[in-house]
């Protein structure tokens, strides 16, 4: 036992400098998935039970899950929930990748974005559409609570586009954690032991 714990240890300066970077990459990664779930839960669900009111039927209502309603922490989630969940892996999943795409392949709107495979132009063309939707949901969400449901509010188009522009910053800060992650593994192993 004692063993397996030495050899965790780190025992050069590269070793200590990469647990560093990987605990604030999972401290990253905790934090801002919290924080941007919360809101996904609460804000964006809203949007989709305000723009498809079907998403309002609860989950305990559906064939084998009427065993929720027995639960405080359950019974009142609802369809709308499980979409923002679902809303907010699409949104980080082909978020990191559009950005990646763009800041470490070098595809701008010239012709390298016509030059590029089926998987990464269906990757452009989703990312585009799910950003597009967040944003809406979002827009109709805040629309509906805050002024309850007038069409235009210059409030709520500022709100959505700090929120947007807060999303594709927590995914930016994600990569090149990532990136700073995967820069300090390739240093040669040249340095002396503690």
């Amino acid at each position: 036992m004692q063993e397996t714990l030495r050899k965790c240890i780190p025992r050069s300066e590269l070793e200590w400098r990469l647990l560093r970077a990987r605990a604030a990459y999972w401290a990253w990664q905790f934090a801002s998935k919290v924080v941007m779930g919360v809101i996904y839960l609460s804000i964006i669900a809203e949007g989709f039970r305000t723009l498809v009111p079907v998403l309002n039927r609860r989950l305990s209502r559906l064939p084998m899950l009427g065993w929720m309603d027995d639960y405080e922490g359950t019974y009142q989630l609802d369809m709308a929930s499980i979409m923002a969940l679902f809303m907010l892996i699409a949104v980080y999943g082909l978020w990191s990748k559009v950005l990646k795409l763009w800041l470490f392949e070098k595809i701008g709107i010239d012709n390298r974005l016509r030059k590029q495979g089926n998987a990464d132009t269906f990757v452009l063309v989703f990312g585009a559409i799910v950003l597009v939707s967040d944003a809406l949901l979002f827009y109709v969400a805040v629309t509906e609570i805050s002024w309850g449901g007038s069409s235009f509010s210059f409030t709520a188009l500022f709100a959505t586009a700090a929120y947007v522009s807060v999303l594709v910053f927590t995914i930016y800060v994600s990569i090149n954690l990532h990136e700073k992650i995967e820069l300090i593994e390739r240093e040669p192993l040249n340095e002396k032991k503690f």
